[in-house]
């Protein structure tokens, strides 16, 4: 408005020229608007290519780990934090099958050992019939002691022909173990005795592996007392030590060894040379425990040239487990 009152001045628009102004507003905010949803647009798949689809890469991974496909998956290890995750999967799935095959090569490992046990026993049910015939016999001509080493034997080879059970109570263990004891005892002229120290008579309920005493008590006969040339005595103590496990020494009072000879009985399928059962060595004994109780369990051996070995057995205290026998 003008100071004058009541004058006022106007100009004359021209309606097409306004209405095209109007339009072309209208064209440029459509414009914009077109090109904010095709960034949007792109942004999306930008972000779907980003995420979604490592995302899905990365679980099919997982499932095909699941469904036992541990192989290693180049095409998950993106150059991004995915990346990361990716080597991440790829590494434990690798671990995974290390384990795996640690697994199985232990139980692999453990069923050999088994069988070389098995492979020790002599044929059981002809002998047996064949020996109970021979201690009738040595009954009636009055030769009591052919008759106890056959008696002995028999029972040796029955505790045997009962099956492949793993596990056996220590009081059969040591029961088998005073057959052996008995054969020897005769083979050397007694010049070999054998003392037993139970603690506990509960310690006797407690599994132990079977044929883990008479390897040890073999080699201490043919490799500690039988090359002094004189009497010996094998001492066995059981107790439970202070850890709370079961402890088993067994000492003869034989030649002895030196360290290195220690370290290669416990490392090397050093069997021994028995008439009666093939080689199920020191060593053998050793590596079962370790794999069925784990490495805190098995054998130790102590020893002074021209005194003393005392071999150290050490077992979880845990009652002998209920197996189904196969028969032989």
């Amino acid at each position: 408005p003008l100071n004058t009152p009541g004058c006022y001045i106007t100009q004359q628009i021209n309606a097409k020229e306004l209405f095209s102004q109007t339009q072309f507003f209208m064209a440029i905010i459509a414009i914009i608007c077109l090109v904010i949803v095709l960034a949007g647009f792109i942004m999306s798949l930008l972000l779907n290519k980003m995420v979604n689809t490592p995302i899905i890469k990365l679980q099919g991974r997982m499932a095909k780990i699941a469904n036992g496909d541990f192989s290693r998956d180049l095409a998950i290890e993106w150059d991004n934090e995915f990346g990361e995750i990716g080597r991440g999967i790829n590494k434990l799935s690798e671990s995974i099958n290390n384990l795996m095959n640690s697994r199985l090569e232990m139980e692999k490992q453990k069923r050999d050992y088994e069988y070389q046990v098995l492979q020790s026993q002599i044929n059981p049910h002809f002998l047996y019939n064949t020996l109970m015939s021979i201690k009738w016999m040595a009954a009636m001509q009055n030769a009591p002691g052919i008759a106890e080493m056959a008696t002995a034997l028999s029972r040796l080879l029955k505790n045997i022909s009962k099956g492949t059970k793993q596990f056996v109570p220590l009081s059969e263990e040591l029961s088998l173990l005073m057959d052996y004891y008995t054969i020897m005892k005769y083979r050397y002229g007694g010049t070999i005795s054998i003392d037993v120290k139970v603690d506990s008579e509960e310690l006797l309920n407690c599994g132990i592996l079977r044929f883990t005493l008479q390897p040890i008590v073999e080699n201490a006969i043919f490799h500690g007392i039988e090359p002094k040339g004189s009497a010996g005595t094998i001492t066995i103590h059981v107790f439970r030590n202070e850890s709370g496990d079961l402890q088993i020494d067994i000492t003869d009072d034989g030649v002895g060894m030196d360290e290195e000879m220690g370290r290669m009985l416990l490392s090397e399928k050093t069997g021994s040379e028995s008439r009666f059962f093939r080689k199920i060595g020191i060593s053998n004994v050793h590596n079962r425990i370790q794999l069925e109780f784990g490495d805190r369990y098995g054998l130790s051996i102590k020893s002074k040239i021209g005194s003393f070995t005392t071999v150290t057995i050490i077992l979880p205290v845990r009652p002998c487990p209920e197996e189904r026998q196969e028969s032989p």
